[in-house]
C-alpha cells in the first residue's frame, strides 16, 4: 500500500474501500495514475485503520460491505474531526431509490455513483477532488509560512524595540569612550619630541599637538587654513610637499617626504621627515590620518657632508689618475727601448730585473686606467639616463666581446630583454663586465655557455648573467665587488685588474639598484642585478 522513491512525497492518497477484491482491482485500474496513490481496505475496519495512519484527499467507498456499511462507515468518519471534511464518493449496485441517494448525501456524500461506473466520469470526478485536495494542501503550507513569517517579523520588531530602548544608552557611552579615547591620545602626542598631527578623510588638518603649535606659532584656528602655514615651508619643498601629500589623500598610499620647516623660534628652515599612515574603519574606508615631523637636520648636515667629501674625493682620484697616466706611459716606452737598445749587452740576472720593471710599469698602466675607469663609470656626463632597449645593447657587447667569445668558443644567449630607466653605457658597462668575466673565469676543459634573462618586479627589473666557470667560493661573494679585489692573483692565467666588479656595483647602485651573485667553486657563477623601470605614460 505504501511506494518509496521520489513520488512518495508529491503523490495523493486515495482510500478505495470494497468488500470484494475484484472490485478493488477494477477501481485500480481505472484510476491508474502515478499521481496517486491508492490504498486498499476490505472492510470497514481496514478504512478506518488507514485512516488514522494516513491523509487522504478521497475516500471512494462501497454501500454494500459485510458487517459496518458504507454509511455507517461515512457517519465515524465524519464524527471524527481529522477527517470530517475528506470527501466521499459512493458506490452501489443495489440501492437505485431515491432515498437510498438521499441517505448517503446524508451520511456527507459528495457523490453518489452507480455501478457499473462509468471510467470517464469516475476519473474525471476523482480529478476534480485531488486537484481541489492539492490546491487547498498549497494553500494551508502558504498559510503557515506567511504565519511563519508574521511570527518571525514580530521577534525582529520586539528585538529593534529592545535595540531603540538602549539606543541612546548606548550612543552616550560611546561617545564619551571616544572623548577619552581622544584625551590619552592628545595627552600622549602632547608629550611627545615630536610633532604629531591628525587629518580628516579629505586631508584638511585638525589637530596638530604642543611641539607643533610651539614651532610654528599657530593656534588651533589655523589647522584648516593652509594659507596660514605654508608660509613656514621652504620656497623649494613647499610644491612637491603639497602635490605629494595630495596624491595620498587621494590614492590612500601612506605619505613620506622630507622637506625643510621655518622654525619660529630660532627663525631657521630645518629639515623634517614628514609621515602619515590612513586610519581605516571595518570596512576598509579611510576615516582621518595620523602624521609625524621629525627632525632630521643634523642627519641631512652628515649627509651633505659626507656627500662634498665622496665628490671631493673622487674629483682626486680622477685628477690622480689621469695625471700618472702620462708619466707611466713614459716608464714603460723608455724600459721598452732601453731593452730593445741595450737587452743584448746584459746578463740574464740584469734582463730578468728589466723583465720585472716592464711587467710593473705595465701594471700600474692597467691599475691607473682601472681607477680612472672607475672615477667615470657613475658619472651621468651629457648623456642624461632614458629609456635604452637592453636587447640592442646586449648586441652591441657582443661585438665587443667578438674576439674573447671566437678564442673560447664561447656560446652566448639571452631571453627576451626589456626596456630600462638607465644610461646606455652605463647598461653596456654592466652588460660587458659580466660577460667578460664569465668568458674569463671559463673552465679548461668546457667551452663558456653565457645566459642572459630579465624579469619584472616591483618597478623594476632584475636581471642575471648565468655561467658554467670555474665559479665563486661562499665565503668570497661579498668580497669580489670591491676595488682592486682579485681572487686570482698569480700567473698570467686569470688577467685583468680587479675593478670591473666594483665598476658594475658603483653603476647600479648608483640608480638605486642593487647587484649580487650567487655560485659554488667550480659549478658556475649567476650574477644578479636590479634596474629600474621606465615610467608609464
Amino acid at each position: 500500500m505504501s511506494s518509496g522513491g521520489i513520488l512518495q512525497d508529491t503523490r495523493v492518497n486515495i482510500l478505495i474501500v470494497d468488500g470484494e477484491q475484484k472490485n478493488l482491482t477494477v477501481l485500480e485500474t481505472v484510476l491508474d495514475d502515478p499521481t496517486y496513490r491508492l490504498v486498499r481496505a476490505n472492510s470497514a475496519e481496514e478504512a478506518l485503520l488507514a485512516l488514522i495512519l494516513d491523509e487522504f484527499a478521497l475516500l471512494i467507498l462501497d454501500v454494500n460491505m459485510p458487517g459496518m456499511s458504507g454509511f455507517e462507515l461515512a457517519q465515524m468518519v465524519k464524527q471524527r474531526k481529522k477527517n470530517a471534511y475528506v470527501p466521499i464518493i459512493f458506490l452501489t449496485a443495489y440501492y437505485n431509490e431515491d432515498q437510498h441517494v438521499i441517505e448517503g448525501y446524508g451520511t456527507g456524500a459528495v457523490d453518489y455513483l452507480h455501478k457499473p461506473v462509468n471510467p470517464i466520469v469516475l476519473r474525471s470526478k476523482v480529478a476534480v477532488f485531488v486537484d481541489l485536495f492539492r490546491k487547498n494542501r498549497a494553500l494551508g503550507q502558504a498559510n503557515q509560512a506567511l504565519l511563519a513569517e508574521v511570527e518571525h517579523r514580530r521577534e525582529i520588531e520586539a528585538q529593534l524595540k529592545g535595540l531603540n530602548e538602549t539606543l541612546d544608552q548606548r550612543v552616550t557611552e560611546r561617545t564619551v569612550a571616544l572623548r577619552n579615547s581622544e584625551e590619552r591620545f592628545r595627552q600622549l602626542a602632547d608629550s611627545m619630541p615630536q610633532m604629531v598631527w591628525t587629518a580628516r578623510r579629505d586631508g584638511c588638518l585638525d589637530y596638530c599637538n604642543a611641539r607643533w603649535q610651539a614651532f610654528s606659532g599657530l593656534g588651533e584656528e589655523s589647522y584648516g587654513d593652509i594659507a596660514a602655514w605654508m608660509p613656514l615651508l621652504h620656497s623649494e619643498d613647499a610644491s612637491g610637499f603639497l602635490t605629494a601629500w595630495y596624491n595620498s589623500v587621494e590614492s590612500g598610499e601612506p605619505y613620506r617626504m622630507e622637506f625643510r620647516l621655518l622654525d619660529q623660534r630660532t627663525q631657521r628652515f630645518c629639515w623634517y621627515l614628514g609621515r602619515a599612515l590612513p586610519v581605516r574603519d571595518e570596512a576598509g574606508k579611510i576615516v582621518r590620518w595620523i602624521g609625524t615631523c621629525t627632525e632630521i637636520n643634523e642627519q641631512k648636515t652628515t649627509e651633505e657632508s659626507l656627500r662634498r667629501a665622496n665628490q671631493v674625493l673622487e674629483q682626486f682620484a680622477f685628477a690622480a689618475s689621469h695625471d700618472l697616466q702620462e708619466p707611466m706611459r713614459n716608464i714603460s716606452v723608455f724600459v721598452e727601448l732601453f731593452k730593445e737598445r741595450y737587452g743584448s749587452n746584459l746578463n740574464d740576472e740584469a734582463n730578468m730585473f728589466l723583465k720585472v720593471i716592464v711587467d710593473g710599469s705595465r701594471r700600474i698602466g692597467n691599475l691607473v686606467s682601472g681607477l680612472l675607469e672607475y672615477t667615470q663609470s657613475a658619472q651621468r656626463g651629457d648623456q642624461p639616463s632614458g629609456k635604452v632597449n637592453a636587447e640592442e645593447v646586449f648586441d652591441r657587447v657582443l661585438k665587443n666581446l667578438e674576439q674573447a667569445s671566437q678564442e673560447s668558443s664561447a656560446v652566448i644567449t639571452r631571453d627576451q630583454l626589456p626596456v630600462v630607466a638607465m644610461n646606455e653605457l652605463h647598461l653596456e658597462q654592466v652588460l660587458q663586465n659580466l660577460i667578460g668575466n664569465a668568458l674569463k673565469y671559463k673552465k679548461d676543459d668546457e667551452a663558456p655557455l653565457v645566459h642572459v634573462s630579465a624579469r619584472g618586479k616591483d618597478n623594476e627589473w632584475h636581471f642575471t648573467v648565468a655561467d658554467n666557470g670555474i665559479g665563486i667560493a661562499p665565503e668570497y661573494r661579498e668580497k669580489v665587488f670591491g676595488v682592486f679585489k682579485r681572487l686570482h692573483t698569480g700567473g698570467q692565467k686569470y688577467s685583468g685588474t680587479g675593478i670591473g666588479l666594483a665598476i658594475c656595483q658603483k653603476v647600479v647602485e648608483s640608480y638605486g639598484g642593487r647587484i649580487w651573485v650567487e655560485s659554488e667553486e667550480g659549478n658556475g657563477a649567476t650574477f644578479h642585478f636590479t634596474a629600474p623601470q621606465p615610467e608609464r605614460g
